[in-house]
């Protein structure tokens, strides 16, 4: 396979992969409108920060000398006047800077619909079993299938769960699509695999026996003890981060300050190598950075861990 071939699959698998996600993450637009917003980003960034930074540059190179001075020598060394050689060292640092804008600008583009998609499966996950008790009540009642999405989407709590029902109701009942296709494409289209198989096991059902109001039921019931062992071992996950916590935020700060204290009666600095630091700033950077640092990484688990349930 040349390379031209092995560079267009890569792009055509990022790219469906990506679309994926958007279509994932709930989006109402277009995937071809999020594209071209990002082409225009990056050619927004590509051209308007070098013309805006180049002079910057050039005035801080030439004001402050120690700035872009390796720069400036190696252009000198090639023979160039030295206003050329400024000229272009202020534009390869605007270029460089551009680079960099359009690098971080595609990570967050690009990590935005995953960002959404794993949201909102969070979501539904959380509140599906409030919708398909929703669904076996109705369904039991003697309403169509039809008719209980319907329903459900209008009295539905959760955003995502409500968002991907009446996308179904809209398929059926504007443009006329038909009700299993419309719920094919919400399987294809869900962020979360549980919300996935209960659509699945409606159409199944609703083509075979009919009676979804005793598959809701069952689905209920399995929900349930889903529930109680994500929540059995959510309760064990968290008694070992509790332990931790004790471990990370009380003994080793306690540990690390003590340590400090007695080494700076012995030693003022402490080196690795040919650095040398003294022992008071690795005691203020323990203090002030090193443990809030610490605690803010084990808040961001305690809450990932939370946000399970």
């Amino acid at each position: 396979m040349s390379l031209l071939r092995q560079v267009q699959v890569f792009r055509y698998r990022v790219l469906e992969g990506l679309r994926r996600y958007y279509a994932q993450g709930g989006f109402e637009k277009p995937f071809i409108s999020y594209l071209k917003l990002y082409r225009k980003l990056f050619l927004t960034i590509t051209i308007g920060v070098p013309c805006v930074t180049t002079p910057l540059h050039l005035l801080l190179i030439w004001k402050v000398p120690w700035v872009g001075a390796k720069l400036e020598h190696d252009l000198l060394a090639l023979g160039l006047p030295r206003p050329v050689a400024l000229g272009l060292a202020a534009v390869l640092s605007s270029l460089a800077l551009a680079l960099l804008l359009d690098l971080v600008m595609s990570l967050l583009y690009f990590s935005y619909p995953l960002y959404m998609a794993r949201r909102r499966r969070y979501d539904i996950e959380k509140n599906l079993i409030y919708t398909v008790a929703q669904v076996a009540t109705l369904a039991t009642a003697g309403l169509r299938l039809d008719l209980v999405l319907e329903r459900v989407s209008d009295i539905e709590p959760s955003k995502a769960i409500a968002q991907e029902l009446r996308k179904i109701v809209r398929d059926v009942k504007i443009l006329g699509v038909d009700l299993y296709h419309a719920m094919e494409e919400a399987i294809e289209r869900s962020p979360s695999p549980l919300l996935s198989e209960f659509l699945r096991g409606l159409i199944d059902t609703a083509r075979t026996s009919g009676n979804i109001g005793n598959y809701a039921v069952y689905k209920v019931e399995d929900l349930l003890r889903s529930r109680t062992e994500n929540m059995r071992a959510t309760l064990s996950t968290l008694m070992m981060l509790l332990e931790t916590y004790v471990v990370v935020m009380v003994v080793l700060p306690l540990l690390l300050t003590i340590m400090l204290i007695v080494m700076s009666m012995i030693t003022p600095v402490l080196g690795i190598g040919a650095l040398t630091v003294p022992v008071p700033v690795l005691l203020m950077l323990t203090i002030f950075i090193l443990v809030p640092t610490m605690g803010v990484a084990m808040y961001i688990i305690f809450d990932t861990v939370l946000s399970r349930l």
